[in-house]
């Protein structure tokens, strides 16, 4: 309180200072007193403006927070959205009479959900999409299993998902190689190859004494071809030929060599 009646003081002191200062002004209480009203107000709305500045910056941060659980979430149910939303579109079906409108906007949502399952594939990666339950003692088929009949039947998005759920689990070293490898085969096989590309690079430095390993550098050269980076491709032929002697890709990899002009002539 003193220190309130202090400053109030100084601000009079000011006040009647500027006043005199000024010609032909007449100095009176009642004018004083108006300026210091204006003053503290003027005070009190620069300190309520820094109140709401605060609050303000607060809501952004726990928005931004609320935004990244949302993502979460989102990655996370996915798919039961989608199998949500299949469920309620046949129940809207079997409905005599079902409303025209309420379809509408179940087709609306639909797409909107396959528009983010799409994005989020493309973007990050990783398949939103319903798997048979995998049972832990065995009556039903691994995720592994399912990842493994997926790839070989060419269902490589189903792959995908499979083999993404197994890593989810927290695999062993060596389950964890056959995913990693799994899911490049699959980009490879769905047409992605700059994914395939990144997915083989990566199974590469990871396990370069994995016995999968001479395969994956024969797909990455492959993809280089494709993608005419002919010198790279051709280094990582020499690296296969040289490193993996004996082997059924070395000998694929020398005869893509004995002929690899015709074939790639540009970078």
């Amino acid at each position: 309180m003193g220190e309130m009646v202090k400053r109030l003081l100084s601000v009079r002191c000011v006040l009647v200072g500027m006043l005199l200062l000024l010609g032909g002004c007449i100095v009176t209480p009642d004018r004083i007193n108006g300026i210091e009203r204006r003053l503290l107000a003027l005070e009190t709305a620069e300190t309520d403006a820094e109140a709401k500045s605060a609050i303000l910056e607060k809501r952004i941060e726990e928005l931004w927070s609320i935004f990244k659980e949302a993502r979460t979430r989102l990655v996370q149910g996915g798919a039961e959205n989608t199998a949500l939303l299949d469920e309620v579109m046949l129940h809207s079906q079997r409905t005599a009479g079902s409303n025209e409108e309420t379809r509408f906007h179940l087709d609306r949502q639909r797409r909107l959900v396959e528009q983010i399952v799409a994005f989020i594939d493309q973007k990050y990666g990783v398949v939103l999409m319903d798997l048979p339950p995998a049972d832990a003692q065995g009556s039903e088929k691994s995720f592994l299993e399912q990842g493994r009949e997926h790839l070989a039947a060419g269902r490589f998005r189903e792959a995908r998902a499979a083999y993404q759920r197994v890593l989810q689990e927290n695999p062993g070293e060596e389950e964890s190689a056959e995913v990693e490898f799994g899911i490049a085969e699959a980009f490879f096989g769905e047409g992605d190859i700059e994914a395939a590309r990144t997915a083989f690079q990566a199974f590469y430095k990871g396990h370069k004494s994995h016995p999968r390993m001479p395969d994956a550098l024969l797909r990455i050269g492959e993809i280089l071809e494709k993608q005419k980076a002919c010198k790279k491709a051709r280094a990582v032929y020499g690296l296969l030929v040289k490193g993996s002697r004996g082997t059924p890709q070395a000998a694929q990899g020398k005869e893509r060599l004995s002929d690899f002009k015709k074939r790639c002539t540009s970078e």
